[in-house]
This record gives structure tokens, C-alpha cells and sequence, in this order.
């Protein structure tokens, strides 16, 4: 019983250290010219209020799927609502006809792919899963 217990509390630990050390970084295609991107923007962006980065191009945002630790964070982090909230905002928009929600992947691998192979996609992925196939942007 007590074994069973501290399994439990292990795991639970474990979790809490992955949600703490999760960060989301932001990706664009590396053709796109923007280096870095407001956080109205960046907002405006992922709530289909404003398809086009600054300076043009339309903006196609992608999102992980629900439940992923990163989705979580990223809507934290940068959107200032909680997963719950933009999924409510998100059923409302599209009742309303008033936005489209960004496409939705699987994981991070997918997204980098996605974002690779788009030149106007704009997506977040975990920041331990970088590499060159895409180009992180700064977020101010």
C-alpha cells in the first residue's frame, strides 16, 4: 500500500517537472523574412483576427493538439488564456463565421514539418525540439 502510494507521488512529481520545464518557442518557415513578432500580433494571429504577418503574407497558424503540455503553456504563455478558454472562444468564432482555427497536429515533429514546408505557416513547438529546419522568432 504504501509502495503503491510513493509510486503515485513519484509519478505525480515527474509530471510536474515536465509541465515546469516545458517552454514553447515560436517557428516560422526559414524563407519568411520576420525575426521577431509583437505579442499582439502574435495574439491577433492565433485568435484569426489578423491573417497577415507585418509587412504581408498571410499568416497560417498551427496548433498542437489539445491536451499537449506545450498547447497548454504557449496559450499561458503568449494567448493569456487557458486551454479551456480559447477552446470556448474557438466554438463560438466558428458559430459565428468570424475565424477559421488553426490546423491542428500531433506533436512538435509535425508541426516543424508542416512549418517547413509552408513558407507563410507560423507554429510553436517545444524548445528542446529546435533544430535547423526552421527558424525560431523573438517574441516582444
Amino acid at each position: 500500500m504504501i509502495t503503491s502510494k510513493l509510486l503515485e507521488i513519484a509519478i505525480i512529481l515527474c509530471c510536474l517537472n515536465s509541465m515546469a520545464s516545458a517552454k514553447s518557442v515560436i517557428i516560422v518557415n526559414h524563407s519568411n523574412s520576420i525575426m521577431t513578432m509583437d505579442l499582439p500580433t502574435l495574439k491577433k494571429i492565433y485568435r484569426g483576427k489578423n491573417k497577415k504577418f507585418i509587412g504581408g503574407g498571410v499568416a497560417i497558424p498551427v496548433d498542437l493538439a489539445e491536451g499537449s503540455i506545450i498547447r497548454n503553456e504557449f496559450y499561458l504563455t503568449h494567448l493569456k488564456k487557458s486551454a479551456d478558454k480559447m477552446k470556448a472562444y474557438w466554438i463560438k468564432a466558428i458559430f459565428s463565421g468570424s475565424a477559421r482555427q488553426p490546423e491542428v497536429f500531433d506533436n512538435s515533429a509535425k508541426v516543424k514539418d508542416f512549418v517547413r514546408s509552408n513558407k507563410l505557416a507560423i507554429g510553436y513547438i517545444d524548445s528542446s525540439d529546435i533544430d535547423d529546419t526552421v527558424k525560431v522568432i523573438e517574441i516582444k
